[in-house]
């Protein structure tokens, strides 16, 4: 061997002395990141590019320590280095998406997704992360379409089953989502979410037993999981059974605690503090979900106020009868009235009125959250008022793109929506007092009387006999047809010791299905009270059930869930209502409209109160007959019901806040 040969030999070792050291350093690394120890991962990876300055993977790896320090924008940079060395890097696609989203911005996400299946189009991991990315979106169809195709890659894969149900359960096909949930389960019976989930779709479709043994499954699986916690307790408060007190759980800024659906908190009584502390969770992470912001995008030589109304419920539903006449009755020389829907046309008379009720109506179903935010932002309103908040069929997503420059928070929602995107909520002196504002991320604009509008309600005519419904001919019928899961057993008990003081009396009761009716009269035997002295409502058309309730007596309320809508209609019938309010909106929303239509008096400072004046009343009829005599004079004069009063005031609220707007931009 000559010289040179030597030499060259002696090269290639110190080389392949250079490269296994390197890849020592790699696999050391390699080990410290996957132990959790991410500053010696780092160190590592770096001390590995001195060497190697083009190793992607090194790149790949730092920017995945970034994101799981919560620096998305770095690993999106070190991420896009790692790709542009290896340009067929699908694993570092899947991962940039992850980032991207992560970041906010979910259209690139998608474009890095798609990527990454192209790459890898046997990967159903990878087509399953993309319908994810279009799910968050809205965009359903591609989505489905996206897992779909992961499905007929790995038909046993759960995650992609699960996802499925996801996505056909928010998008209103329940039925449809319980067989994706269930064959997820049967892939992985430890997937605690898919458990979770069924027993939601479960609870959506009525199945109450069948929901509970889904959740106490996902319990015991994860028994700290905050989401699966509240939605049993709001379950067992549906069917009453008790006790369902509020969930003890951590904070909702402790590392590692789900976010829960904000009504699922105000449903299960949490006070003021905990409401606009899970909302904020749940709002920041639906705005994460945003890849852009609109910028506002006004026209200040409109002589006219241009108002959106977003809401899923512009069909037969308590909103539309509450709210309709105020959409009608807007001073189109000042106003230009939209509405936006997001829920089903059930093809009702009141679809039809409402779609007539607006200047402009636009349906917003089929659209992606982006591209509905996006019709919106095109119309150029001055504000743009969300009627759902975080209730069943709400996409706040919308908003939070933030189409319009002024977001309100009305009338759907009792409580704060705890987002930067909504700027003000609509309330009154009774159900936010001032020393509640620290509660609320929104701007609190007050109504004068009560912030609930109330247009006029049909009655069916005809004579309305207690035989008729189930009720005895003779003795006090109290009444309280709020939703079972507002009865909680503090008020159950109440109502059956005052049961036991009116001799003959009998509460009548909304009809919330078989297992609640077997818990309440089980409740009531167990309190001394006769099972048959609970009278169960079924549901009626609503000109009907305004009819019946002209055969009771009084109405009962509910704490610390009061009557709202059910509220306003007891009250329109001519049934007075009985009110203890609470420290949050929803316990106070009864106690607001008392105060509206005239009735202070029955609005009282305790249970106690309550229990003592609901016996007074029962017991002393001439002093109830002067409540109903002083409700039907003053139905058509009340505040409460005074539409054109109303509306004049809620206009201007609405030019005030466009008139600060306007000079805080000039």
């Amino acid at each position: 061997m000559n010289r040179k040969q030597r030499r060259a030999l002696n090269a290639r070792g110190q080389v392949d002395a250079r490269s296994m050291a390197r890849n020592r350093l790699l696999e050391a690394a390699v080990c410290a990141h996957q132990a959790g120890r991410l500053d010696e991962a780092e160190q590592l990876y770096r001390r590995v590019l001195l060497g190697d300055p083009t190793n992607a993977g090194c790149y790949h790896h730092l920017g995945l320590i970034a994101h799981q320090r919560s620096d998305h924008l770095d690993a999106v940079e070190l991420i896009g280095k790692a790709i542009a060395l290896r340009t067929t890097y699908a694993e570092a696609y899947g991962n940039l998406s992850i980032v991207l989203a992560a970041a906010g911005d979910i259209r690139a996400a998608v474009g890095a997704a798609r990527k990454a299946v192209a790459l890898q189009p046997d990967n159903p991991h990878a087509f399953a992360a993309l319908g994810s990315l279009l799910h968050k979106q809205g965009r359903v169809d591609d989505a489905l379409e996206a897992y779909r195709t992961a499905v007929r890659i790995n038909p046993r894969r759960a995650e992609t089953h699960f996802l499925i149900g996801e996505l056909l359960r928010n998008a209103g096909n329940v039925k449809a989502s319980v067989e994706a949930y269930r064959k997820a389960i049967q892939f992985d019976g430890r997937l605690d979410g898919a458990h979770l989930s069924l027993g939601e779709a479960y609870s959506a479709l009525g199945l109450h037993d069948e929901a509970l043994a889904a959740f106490a499954i996902a319990l015991e699986i994860n028994p700290n999981d905050s989401e699966a916690l509240f939605a049993e307790a709001y379950l067992k408060r549906q069917v009453c059974e008790w006790p369902a007190p509020m969930p003890n759980i951590p904070d909702p800024e402790s590392a590692g605690t789900k976010p829960v659906p904000p009504f699922s908190v105000v449903a299960t009584g949490g006070d003021l503090p905990s409401q606009i502390s899970w909302a904020r969770k749940w709002s920041r992470d639906l705005e994460t979900a945003c890849e852009t912001r609109f910028k506002p995008k006004v026209s200040c030589d409109r002589s006219t106020i241009r108002i959106g109304y977003l809401s899923g419920d512009f069909h037969e539903h308590a909103t539309a009868y509450l709210a309709c006449e105020l959409f009608e009755k807007h001073d189109r020389s000042r106003f230009e009235v939209y509405g936006y829907s997001i829920g089903p046309d059930d093809g009702s008379p009141m679809r039809r009125r409402l779609e007539a009720a607006f200047d402009r109506f636009v349906d917003l179903r089929d659209k992606s959250h982006r591209d509905a935010a996006h019709c919106i932002h095109e119309d150029e309103l001055d504000i743009l008022i969300d009627l759902k908040g975080y209730t069943r069929g709400a996409r706040t997503q919308i908003l939070a793109y933030r189409p319009a420059p002024i977001q309100i928070n009305y009338l759907g929602y009792p409580g704060t929506m705890g987002a930067d995107y909504i700027d003000y909520i609509i309330a009154d002196d009774t159900v936010i007092p001032a020393e509640h504002e620290a509660f609320y991320r929104e701007t609190v604009l007050r109504l004068q009387g009560s912030y609930q509008p109330n247009s006029f309600r049909p009655v069916d005519e005809g004579e309305q006999t207690r035989r008729m419904h189930g009720l005895p001919e003779v003795g006090f019928v109290f009444c309280c047809f709020n939703n079972t899961y507002k009865i909680t057993e503090d008020v159950f008990m109440r109502w059956m010791r005052v049961l036991t003081r009116v001799e003959g009396s009998v509460v009548w009761l909304f009809d919330g299905g078989d297992r609640a009716r077997e818990n309440l009269r089980k409740m009531a035997a167990a309190c001394g009270v006769a099972p048959d002295r609970l009278v169960f409502a079924p549901k009626m058309p609503f000109s009907a059930h305004l009819a019946r309730h002209a055969v009771a007596d009084l109405f009962l309320d509910t704490l610390p869930y009061n009557a709202h809508t059910t509220a306003s209609d007891a009250l329109w019938a001519g049934v007075p209502v009985l009110t203890c309010p609470g420290e949050t909106f929803a316990s106070r929303v009864a106690a607001s409209l008392n105060h509206a239509v005239g009735l202070p008096e029955l609005v009282v400072a305790s249970l106690d109160a309550y229990e003592e004046c609901a016996v007074f009343l029962a017991q002393n009829p001439d002093q109830l007959a002067a409540y109903k005599q002083r409700l039907a004079d003053h139905r058509s004069t009340a505040p409460l019901f005074d539409i054109e009063r109303y509306v004049r005031g809620l206009e201007e609220v609405f030019v005030g806040v466009v008139m600060a707007y306007r000079r805080a931009q000039a």
